[in-house]
């Protein structure tokens, strides 16, 4: 169930007998050490700058939002021979192709009407001990729920992770349906994608058998450091350098060679 705004339930994944959805997908993966340095010993990330993908992601989801409360505060006057740009609030340009990704996705969404907008946004749901931040709540014709995430990210071709997700944040609230915006520009999708359907059960099934391994793992503190191709973009890759062993580091310089060797 909703539970409150995420700006009045701010910190809330450090209650231990809490899992938040950002605790969740990291122990998820087949590293645990960011967890471990983050949540466990209490070591902040790096400072980020204004080009740091997480800080574009935050100003991304507050252009959205300010957008939407544009619309309910407008009453929905809105028609589809309208000129809609003083509508979106005002963004950083790191942030232009995200927006107008965002908008292209909207209009076909709404069929050109822009008349469509969440039940909530940015709020804070829990289930048990499961808790994380919604970025849209939409109600069906229906009346049932749909949860929507907003990525600033690419249109991914494996859509696992986004399932499992949104399945998580659905859980809290009883919704049916998952979603997400996909707003950064990629070959396939080059304006941006937009993922829809319906939870099937055996995605929560999943999402359940997920949700006790991740807790067990938790609990007794088996954090496993397994160097991947994520490790270059680790904020504590430093760190871990030094606190592995031998072969960990030879394994770890191997990964971090590869990821470059990828990434141009």
């Amino acid at each position: 169930m909703i539970i409150g705004t995420a700006e009045e339930r701010r910190g809330y994944d450090k209650d231990e007998n809490l899992m938040s959805k950002s605790q969740f997908m990291s122990l998820r993966k087949k590293c645990h050490m960011p967890y471990k340095y983050r949540y466990i010993d209490g070591i902040k990330d790096e400072d980020l700058d204004e080009d740091d993908v997480r800080v574009i992601g935050t100003n991304g989801h507050t252009t959205i939002e300010g957008f939407f409360n544009n619309l309910i505060a407008k009453k929905f006057d809105i028609n589809k021979h309208d000129d809609i740009t003083p509508w979106v609030p005002e963004h950083g340009k790191r942030n232009i192709i995200h927006v107008n990704n965002f908008m292209r996705q909207y209009c076909m969404i709404t069929d050109g009407n822009y008349d469509m907008v969440p039940l909530y946004q940015e709020v804070v749901a829990q289930e048990g001990t499961e808790i994380g931040t919604l970025d849209e709540v939409w109600q069906m014709s229906d009346g049932s729920l749909a949860v929507i995430d907003i990525k600033t990210g690419k249109f991914k071709n494996n859509l696992a992770d986004i399932r499992i997700e949104t399945a998580f944040y659905a859980r809290m609230i009883g919704a049916k349906w998952i979603g997400a915006f996909f707003l950064g520009e990629s070959d396939e999708y080059p304006h941006g994608g937009f993922f829809f359907e319906e939870i099937k059960p055996q995605l929560m099934k999943r999402l359940e058998a997920d949700i006790e391994k991740t807790w067990k793992i938790r609990r007794t503190g088996a954090f496993e450091r397994i160097p991947t191709m994520l490790c270059h973009f680790c904020d504590h890759v430093k760190l871990c350098k030094k606190e592995s062993t031998k072969e960990e580091r030879k394994q770890l310089t191997k990964m971090l060679q590869f990821a470059r060797s990828k990434l141009g």
